[in-house]
């Protein structure tokens, strides 16, 4: 499959999921992303550049 048939498969599935109610909301998803950040942040050598 191309890659342009993939991005076209993927939005077709996104666009399934937004019809059938597998959503969440933008406050959710930034929450999630920003505890994936600052576990990473925790991890990281106190040598490494902010």
């Amino acid at each position: 499959m191309s890659h342009v048939a993939d991005i076209i498969e993927g939005i077709k599935r996104s666009m399934a999921d937004a019809s059938a109610g597998r959503v969440v909301s933008h406050d959710d998803a930034m929450a999630e992303i920003d505890t994936v950040i600052e576990a990473a942040e925790a991890k990281r050598p106190e040598e490494w550049p902010s």
